[in-house]
C-alpha cells in the first residue's frame, strides 16, 4: 500500500534508532561462536549442549516471526518492538547470571524472542515512510547497520571476555539493549490509528476497488476475501482449489503488480499471495490504491 509521509530528518532518525535494535540482535545472535570456550571450561557443557545452546536463539527468533507480523498489524511496530525488546536485556541477564545448562538455554530463548522483531519493524518503517524507489537503498543501509552487531561480537567482545568474564560479556550486552529500548522508547513514534478505521470494512472497500477497477477496464478478475485478507485472481472462474487457482493468469498479475508498484502501491508480487489490510491503513491509503489498480488494469487489458 502506499506509505504516508513525513519530514525526511525525522523519518531518519526513527530509522537510525529502530535500527539499533537490530544491530544488538546480529550482535546476539553470533555469541556462541565467541563464548563457546569459557562457557565450555567454567559450566562443563558438552559438544552436544553447545550446539543447543547456539541454536536456541534461532529457533525462538524464527518461530516468533508470524505473531511479531500479528503484533505489528494489530498494535503497531512501535508498541511491539517495545515490548518485546527487553527481553533481549533479560535474556543477557539470565544468561550472565547462568549457573547451568537449562538457564544458559532459558536465557538464549528470552533473547531470540526479543530480538524477532527487531529486522522487521525497521523494513515496515521504511515501506510506510520513504519513496518506493528509495526502499531498496534504505533497507540495504539497514542491513549495513546491523552489520556492525556482528563486527562489535568479533574482536571488542572477544577482548572483553578474555579481560574479565563471559558474564561480563553478557552484562554489557544486556546494558546496550536496555539503551536500545530506550531509544526507540524516547524518539520514535506512530500515529494513532483513524478513528473508525475498521479493517473489515477497509477490507471490503478495496476488494471493490479491485473489481470496479477491472470491470473499468474489461478485465476478468474473481477477489476471494476473508476479512481483512484479499487475493485477486485474473480468471472468469470462481477460485475454489488450487486447481482454479492456477488457472488464473500469473501474465496478467505480474502486470498488474508492475503497475501498481510504478504508482507507488506495494502489491504481494505472486499471484498466491495474500494482502492484508492493517490498522496501518487508512480510508485514504485504501481510494488511493483504488485510483492506482483502475490505471494498471488499463494496462493489464490493453
Amino acid at each position: 500500500m502506499t506509505a504516508p509521509t513525513r519530514g525526511a530528518s525525522g523519518a531518519w532518525t526513527a530509522l537510525l534508532l529502530l535500527s539499533t535494535g537490530f544491530l544488538m540482535s546480529q550482535a546476539f545472535r553470533t555469541i556462541a561462536a565467541i563464548m563457546a570456550a569459557p562457557l565450555q571450561a567454567e559450566l562443563q557443557l558438552s559438544p552436544q549442549q553447545l550446539g543447543v545452546f547456539a541454536a536456541a536463539y534461532h529457533f525462538a527468533f524464527g518461530g516468533l516471526q508470524l505473531f511479531m507480523g500479528m503484533g505489528i498489524d494489530l498494535h503497531g511496530l512501535r508498541r511491539t518492538v517495545l515490548t518485546a525488546s527487553p527481553l533481549m536485556a533479560l535474556g543477557a541477564a539470565v544468561s550472565a547470571l547462568a549457573t547451568g545448562f537449562p538457564m544458559l538455554v532459558a536465557g538464549q530463548v528470552l533473547i531470540g524472542i526479543g530480538s524477532a522483531p527487531a529486522f522487521l519493524v525497521c523494513t515496515i518503517y521504511v515501506a510506510r515512510h520513504f519513496a518506493p524507489e528509495r526502499y531498496t537503498v534504505v533497507s540495504s543501509l539497514i542491513l549495513a547497520v546491523g552489520g556492525i552487531g556482528m563486527v562489535l561480537t568479533g574482536s571488542p567482545l572477544a577482548w572483553l571476555i578474555e579481560a574479565t568474564s563471559w558474564r561480563m560479556g553478557f552484562w554489557v550486552l544486556a546494558g546496550c539493549a536496555l539503551l536500545s529500548w530506550l531509544a526507540i522508547a524516547l524518539g520514535v513514534h506512530e500515529p494513532a490509528p483513524a478513528a473508525g478505521a475498521r479493517r473489515e470494512s477497509l477490507g471490503q472497500a478495496l476488494e471493490k476497488a479491485l473489481l470496479d477497477a477491472a470491470k473499468g477496464a474489461g478485465v476478468a478478475l474473481r477477489v476471494n476475501r476473508v476479512g481483512s485478507m484479499l487475493t485477486p485472481f485474473f480468471t472468469d472462474r470462481e477460485v475454489t482449489d488450487f486447481a482454479t487457482a492456477r488457472a488464473a493468469s500469473v501474465k496478467r498479475y505480474a502486470a498488474f503488480f508492475h503497475g501498481l508498484l510504478k504508482r507507488g502501491v506495494y502489491a504481494p508480487p505472486s499471484q498466491f499471495e495474500a494482502w492484508f489490510v492493517s490498522l496501518a491503513h487508512t480510508p485514504a491509503h485504501i481510494e488511493a490504491a483504488g485510483r492506482a489498480a483502475a490505471e494498471a488494469m488499463k494496462e493489464v487489458g490493453e
